[in-house]
C-alpha cells in the first residue's frame, strides 16, 4: 500500500512538473514574439530601433534621415486601419512588459488546477486564464491607443517618434505617474500582484470553475497597478527601447522582490521630483 502511495505521488509530482515546463515555455514563447512584433515595429514606417534615440537614427543614411524630416513636419492622420496597428502595437508591447512578472501567477495557478483533479484539460483551463489576463490588457490599449490618437491629433505628442512635445503634458505625466505610486490604490492592487496564493485564496471557487474569469480579474488588478507606469511611455516614447527595457526591469521588481513596495513609493517621489525639475526648467 506504501509503496502504491508513493507511486501516486511521484506520478502526480511529473504531472506537474510537466505542467509547469510546457507553462513556462508557452509563455517565452508568447512574450519572445510579442516583444519581437514591437522591436520590428510590424506595419509601421520606422521600427522601435529606429525610433529610439542612439540605436537606429545615428546609422541612418542621409536619404533617410531626410525622410525623417519629412514625415516630422506631417500632421497625424488616424485612420481606422491606423487605429487597429496601433491598438494591436499597444497590445503586444503590453503582453511582451506584462506577462514575465505575471508568470509567478500563472505557474501556481497550474498547479493548484492539476491537484484540484476537477478539470480534465488543464492546458484548456490555464490557456483560458491568460487569454482572461490579456483582454485585461486589450482594454487598457483600446484605452492608450484612443488617448495618444488624441494628444497626436492636438499636436500634443509627436506622431514620428511618438513621444510628448507640450511641456506641460510630459511634465504632468511624470507628476502623474509619481502621485499614483503612493496611493493606497496602487498599494492594494500591487499587493494582489505580489500575493499569488493569497489572490487565489480569495477566489477559490471562480478559479476552479471560471478561469478566464479570474485571469481577467487578475489582469485588472495588474492593470490597476501599471497603468499609470506604462503612461510613462507617452513621456519617453512609445517605441523607446530603452524605456520598454527599463519598465519591464521595473515592474518585475515591484512585483517580485521582497522590497519591491518600498521601491516603487522611492521612485514614485523621484517622478514627482523630476516632473517639477522638469516644469521649472523649461
Amino acid at each position: 500500500m506504501a509503496d502504491n502511495n508513493t507511486a501516486n505521488s511521484t506520478a502526480v509530482e511529473s504531472f506537474i512538473q510537466r505542467d509547469k515546463v510546457i507553462t513556462i515555455i508557452a509563455i517565452a514563447i508568447l512574450v519572445g514574439a510579442t516583444f519581437t512584433y514591437t522591436v520590428l515595429g510590424v506595419g509601421m514606417n520606422m521600427s522601435a530601433i529606429q525610433m529610439t534615440p542612439g540605436l537606429g537614427q545615428s546609422q541612418m543614411p542621409m536619404t533617410n534621415m531626410s525622410a525623417m524630416k519629412k514625415m516630422a513636419a506631417t500632421p497625424a492622420v488616424w485612420s481606422f486601419n491606423y487605429s487597429i496597428l496601433m491598438f494591436f502595437m499597444w497590445w503586444t508591447m503590453m503582453i511582451a512588459m506584462m506577462l514575465p512578472s505575471a508568470s509567478p501567477m500563472i505557474l501556481l495557478y497550474t498547479a493548484l488546477i492539476r491537484r484540484t483533479k476537477k478539470t480534465k484539460s488543464i492546458i484548456r483551463q490555464v490557456t483560458s486564464f491568460i487569454c482572461g489576463y490579456l483582454l485585461a490588457w486589450a482594454a487598457f490599449s483600446l484605452f492608450a491607443a484612443a488617448l495618444q490618437s488624441q494628444l497626436e491629433l492636438r499636436d500634443w505628442m509627436s506622431p514620428m517618434m511618438m513621444e510628448a512635445t507640450n511641456i506641460y503634458l510630459a511634465a504632468g505625466i511624470l507628476i502623474a505617474a509619481g502621485v499614483y505610486q503612493l496611493t493606497p490604490l496602487k498599494t492594494v492592487c500591487l499587493e494582489k500582484c505580489r500575493q499569488p496564493a493569497s489572490f487565489l485564496a480569495n477566489y477559490k471557487n471562480t478559479w476552479v470553475n471560471s478561469p478566464l474569469r479570474i485571469g481577467l480579474v487578475h489582469g485588472f488588478y495588474c492593470v490597476g497597478c501599471c497603468w499609470f507606469l506604462m503612461g510613462l511611455l507617452f513621456f519617453g516614447g512609445i517605441m523607446n527601447l530603452y524605456w520598454i527595457v527599463g519598465l519591464i526591469f521595473f515592474v518585475a521588481i515591484e512585483k517580485l522582490h521582497k522590497k519591491g513596495l518600498i521601491f516603487g513609493k522611492i521612485l514614485g517621489g523621484g517622478a514627482i521630483f523630476l516632473g517639477v525639475a522638469f516644469l521649472i526648467n523649461s
